[in-house]
């Protein structure tokens, strides 16, 4: 016994410095990440106006092209890079590519242009047109990618409804139906899992699924597992402030500091 008690007294020095390791690698990963976002901050006016080049080349060759199946290819590139930063001109866009979908009867550019209105409600914190959006739409004769997005964008909506019915105890009307929207937002959840097992979104709901449930620990094991997935800007930007989200459950704030920090590094490359 005298021995063990012996033995202990010489690891906690071990233990202590490990853990001051641990916290001044830690600290030294959110200076460089802080670094990087100083640069990015510094880079971002050229980042705007590459997009804006970007975005201006899309319009042009949209106002060039007579061509409908290149036109509907644009509107969505369009929609999706003003996704980032403007409402107003995402809805537009969204609005002629439904139009011009609904023309030539392309039910995978009709889910498309819908969900990009849809996108729009949820910017707005629209929720009621978020959820009516979504409810316009039968997806049937799509293809099964776009039945994939329109299940994701409806996994989405009912998510942002059930947190913000969650949120309202004072409000009857709202409590009332957070227990549906869960319900629904399970339903859709199970859909899209079903459709799809293996994708960088599939393990982001199992993660979302385990944050929900207080997993907070196994929910962080799997996002780390899944690191290699996130292969874009988007991507990993998504993977940091998740990381971010279930660190801030688990009271360390430091590394939610430093996810946050980094997913903003990504976000201003989009830039968003």
């Amino acid at each position: 016994m005298i021995r063990r008690i012996a033995f202990s007294y010489l690891l906690l020095p071990l233990f202590l410095l490990f853990g001051c390791n641990g916290a001044d690698r830690l600290e030294d990963e959110l200076e460089d990440a802080l670094d990087l976002l100083d640069e990015e901050i510094m880079r971002f006016p050229q980042t705007m106006k590459e997009y804006y080049d970007k975005v201006h080349a899309l319009t042009d060759s949209l106002e060039s092209t007579s061509d409908v199946n290149l036109k509907l290819k644009l509107y969505a590139s369009l929609i999706d890079n003003y996704s980032q930063l403007s409402a107003d001109t995402m809805t537009l866009y969204s609005e002629q590519m439904l139009a011009l979908a609904r023309q030539c009867k392309d039910k995978d550019a009709e889910v498309s242009a819908t969900m990009g209105l849809c996108g729009v409600a949820q910017m707005k914190e629209d929720f009621s047109g978020s959820l009516n959006r979504f409810l316009s739409l039968d997806p049937s004769g799509a293809s099964d990618d776009a039945i994939y997005d329109y299940y994701l964008r409806g996994e989405s909506v009912y998510y942002s409804l059930f947190i913000r019915a969650f949120n309202a105890p004072e409000d009857i009307y709202m409590n009332h139906h957070a227990s549906y929207y869960r319900d629904k937002l399970a339903q859709l959840r199970s859909i899209c899992l079903q459709m799809d097992s293996t994708s960088f979104k599939a393990h982001q709901i199992r993660i979302s699924e385990l944050r929900d449930s207080e997993c907070y620990d196994e929910a962080l094991a799997l996002l780390k597992s899944i690191r290699h997935l996130a292969d874009t800007p988007s991507r990993i930007a998504s993977w940091h402030r998740s990381n971010a989200v279930l660190y801030n459950f688990l009271d360390d704030h430091d590394n939610r500091l430093l996810h946050l920090a980094m997913a903003s590094v990504y976000d201003l490359r989009r830039p968003t």
